[in-house]
C-alpha cells in the first residue's frame, strides 16, 4: 500500500512539474505568432500584398477595420494584423473551438484531422482564383 502511495505521489509531482511545458502555446503565444506571421513574407507569399493587390485593402495588413473585440469585449478599430493576433488569442473560446487546431490543410480530407462531415468545406464551397463581387466599404 505504501509503495502505491509513493508511486502515485511521484506521478503527481511529475505531472505538476512537467505541465508547464504543455502550456507553451497559450493565448498570448497564439496572438504573437499570428501577428508576426501576418506581417512577414513567407515562401514568397505576403498577406499584405495579397490584401492590397487582390482584395483592394489599400493599407494591406495595416488597413484599419472596425469590429467587435472578443478579447476586449468592445467594438474597436484595429489593423488587420492586430485582428489576426486577436483571432489567435480567442481561438480557444469557447473550448470546443480548440478541437479544430489539428486540421492539416495540406493532407487529404480523410486524414487532415477533421472528423465531422459538416466541417468538410469543400463540399459547401467551390474555390476559385479570384473573388467576385467583392467591395471594400470604409
Amino acid at each position: 500500500m505504501r509503495i502505491k502511495a509513493l508511486l502515485f505521489l511521484c506521478c503527481l509531482v511529475s505531472m505538476v512539474i512537467f505541465s508547464a511545458y504543455s502550456f507553451g502555446l497559450e493565448k498570448n503565444t497564439h496572438l504573437a505568432i499570428n501577428q508576426e506571421v501576418a506581417q512577414r513574407t513567407i515562401n514568397s507569399f505576403s498577406l499584405g500584398n495579397y490584401l492590397k493587390n487582390e482584395l483592394g485593402f489599400m493599407g494591406g495588413v495595416d488597413e484599419p477595420l472596425y469590429g467587435y473585440s472578443g478579447k476586449m469585449k468592445i467594438h474597436i478599430t484595429q489593423k488587420v494584423w492586430q485582428w489576426l493576433g486577436e483571432g489567435g488569442f480567442t481561438e480557444d473560446e469557447p473550448l470546443w473551438r480548440s478541437f479544430r487546431h489539428f486540421h492539416n490543410p495540406l493532407k487529404p480530407w480523410d486524414t487532415a484531422g477533421l472528423k465531422d462531415s459538416h466541417l468538410k468545406y469543400e463540399e459547401r464551397f467551390r474555390y476559385s482564383n479570384h473573388l467576385h463581387n467583392f467591395t471594400l466599404s470604409h
